[in-house]
């Protein structure tokens, strides 16, 4: 009971304002960028809308140091992921 009743906790104080943060930037943020090959992408940040060009496609360029952070975020959730599946079984 009492294990349930924190992680109830965790999941509304830690959880819940992630998600609706989520939820926010991806409308207020969401852009779509043409790739060299031709592939499209989604994907959500604060950028300067002020060089918009009000195509869906937009071409705001991203630094090295935003790929590597962005990898390495990925990195630790991908890392986060395969422990929990360990402990899992």
């Amino acid at each position: 009971m009492n294990l349930t009743w924190q992680i109830r906790k965790y999941l509304v104080v830690v959880i819940l304002p992630a998600l609706v943060c989520l939820i926010i930037n991806s409308s207020a943020n969401g852009h779509y960028h043409k790739l060299i090959n031709g592939s499209t992408i989604y994907h959500a940040h604060p950028y300067d809308k002020q060089q918009d060009n009000n195509s869906p496609e937009k071409s705001h360029h991203h630094t090295n140091l935003e790929f590597f952070i962005l990898g390495f975020c990925l990195f630790v959730l991908d890392w986060i992921n395969i422990q929990s599946l360990q402990n899992t079984f």
